[in-house]
């Protein structure tokens, strides 16, 4: 097993990450956006509002504001999952192992 996919293998033991399959359907523009994922939300609603001239149904403001209020959190889910990250990459260093940990988003 090559050092790549032995950490992969111990973040997901750890529980530092997930694996999850894709999502099947879905048209010509692949499969519909996972509802849990707020990055693949908020990037399908502004290829809607991107691709049309007219005012924004009540549904797509509706999107938008649910995706205004999601994004923080997501957000600073994601810094604190940096922040276990970098300690993990730190316990690595002792086994020769480099975990390149980018800083949390501001």
């Amino acid at each position: 097993m090559n050092v790549s996919r032995f950490v992969v293998v111990l973040l997901l033991v750890m529980g530092f990450a997930t694996a999850k399959l894709p999502a099947q359907g879905g048209g010509r523009g692949g499969p519909p956006p996972d509802p849990e994922n707020i990055l693949a939300r908020t990037a399908t609603l502004k290829n809607q509002l991107m691709g049309i001239w007219e005012t924004p149904s009540a549904a797509m403001v509706a999107q938008y504001t649910e995706a205004k209020t999601d994004l923080p959190k997501a957000i600073a889910d994601a810094n604190a999952w940096l922040t276990r990250a970098a300690a993990v990459g730190q316990a690595l260093k002792k086994y020769d192992i480099t975990l390149a940990v980018p800083p949390p988003v501001k």
